[in-house]
């Protein structure tokens, strides 16, 4: 078993993309692998789909369950996986058809318990790489803080470079399963819970090593789970920053607690203002203190990310609109319908 890969794909109201997604995955070069389709209570035809699939592969389990969420789907796949590697993919991203061959290839090499590759947003106009030049120092150092910085980047019109941070997610990884035994995503998070795993896993490994090459593309869609604007949105925060205080405790990034509360404050304001949304900051209030402020800053290169953090700080919420505004402007039209 040790050379087999259980790959989860979460699934839920993604019909329009879901074959693309389990197609790219049979018709991955490297062929031992253990793909477990979980149909999270999906409303639309997505459960057909993937008991149509099953039929037609052998390596395809599909399991149907009561709505649950993400990291309810991604835990009920982890259950029932066998293989040594463990991968995911989300239901309406795709992969490219080598992507397992390079990923097992160089954790056999190296040993390593993670093994990352690069990835792409896959818009309206194409697939955009994003180069994460700190990856070879992310290995080596295991370093979590560069999972916390997500605003230093460039683009260049081909290619989004983010010079200072690892995406949190976990999409783009494979790991090795002795490692995760006994993690499992937290379920009362529904976003930036692959951060929580995630940095569970690094502080389990012993190595990471990544390949040099764009393997997954993420699908920027409008409607996607991340964009979602209802008062659950603060509760959410407080459950990821209570599970990220628990992982982080007694470790050397203790520190990264008051960054991180800033950063979720920070969020719940932009959604806010953003959305129009009719959501009560009191339970977080605290979270805007200097010190928040003061940690954040430091994990936050970015000048424009520094900017908007002194306005979230001094609430001065119109000129943080009009950032905002700006920025939704420069995206306008890259979403995938």
């Amino acid at each position: 078993m040790d050379n087999l890969i259980s790959v989860i794909v979460p699934i839920y109201n993604v019909e329009k993309y879901l074959p693309k997604c389990i197609e790219s995955i049979i018709n991955q070069t490297y062929k031992n692998l253990e793909i477990i389709l979980v149909d999270d209570g999906s409303p639309d035809g997505c459960g057909k789909i993937c008991d149509e699939y099953a039929k037609i592969d052998k390596r395809i389990k599909v399991i149907h369950k009561p709505n649950g969420g993400v990291s309810s789907a991604r835990n009920a796949g982890l259950d029932v996986a066998r293989g040594g590697g463990i991968a995911f993919v989300d239901g309406d991203d795709f992969i490219e058809p080598n992507m397992y061959e390079e990923l097992i290839k160089k954790q056999n090499e190296t040993q390593a318990d993670l093994t990352f590759c690069f990835y792409s947003f896959a818009m309206k106009n194409g697939l955009i790489n994003v180069n994460e030049k700190i990856m070879e120092t992310f290995c080596e150092t295991r370093n979590l803080t560069y999972l916390f910085n997500h605003e230093n980047y460039h683009n260049d019109g081909k290619e989004l470079f983010y010079n200072s941070y690892i995406t949190g997610s976990v999409w783009h990884t494979l790991f090795k399963k002795e490692t995760i035994e006994n993690i499992r995503f937290s379920e009362d998070v529904r976003y930036m819970e692959d951060t929580i795993f995630l940095s569970r896993a690094i502080l389990n490994a012993k190595s990471i090593s990544y390949v040099n090459k764009y393997l997954y593309n993420y699908v920027l869609r409008e409607n996607s789970a991340i964009h979602f604007s209802n008062e659950a949105i603060v509760q959410n925060c407080i459950s990821y920053i209570n599970n990220m205080s628990e992982v982080l405790k007694n470790t050397k990034y203790e520190n990264l607690i008051s960054a991180l509360k800033f950063h979720c404050y920070s969020y719940c304001l932009f959604t806010k203002l953003r959305f129009n949304a009719k959501l009560s900051l009191k339970e977080i209030r605290e979270w805007k203190s200097f010190k928040n402020f003061k940690a954040n800053n430091k994990i936050s290169i970015d000048k424009t990310q520094k900017i908007k953090n002194l306005l979230v700080y001094l609430r001065w919420d119109l000129l943080t609109k009009m950032l905002l505004k700006i920025k939704d402007k420069n995206k306008k039209g890259q979403w995938v319908n």
